[in-house]
């Protein structure tokens, strides 16, 4: 699906994604790296999430979180640092407001990733 429809995804289908594949189980192979396929999927929903426009600070939220539970997983994948440092961007200045949860669960992924706000 992501393949096919990826060009044609909105920022509610990014966000779906992400939260999908983190909540996939991923089979350890390579010394605990993801499979290829998981991580031409990954890369795949980095490119479509860099391409959004704007995302909802709730979208922002999975987003972040996700990365970080695929990439504490083992340290799955590279850590796209422009990804992170556009969607905190966009976090700094979204009018969307914030819950708490959705904070700490930003943080909670930041954490897994090794990033520090504001870095």
């Amino acid at each position: 699906i992501v393949q096919k429809y990826g060009k044609r995804f909105n920022e509610i289908h990014v966000t779906a994604a992400w939260v999908g594949l983190a909540k996939m189980p991923m089979p350890m192979a390579n010394g605990g790296r993801l499979p290829a396929f998981h991580l031409v999927l990954v890369k795949r929903l980095q490119g479509f999430t860099k391409s959004m426009p704007a995302i909802h600070s709730d979208g922002i939220m999975h987003v972040l979180h996700s990365m970080g539970k695929l990439h504490a997983a083992g340290g799955m994948f590279e850590v796209d640092r422009e990804l992170v440092r556009g969607l905190m961007s966009q976090a700094a200045t979204n009018e969307g407001g914030w819950e708490v949860l959705s904070v700490a669960n930003l943080l909670f992924g930041l954490a897994r990733m090794g990033v520090r706000p504001g870095a």
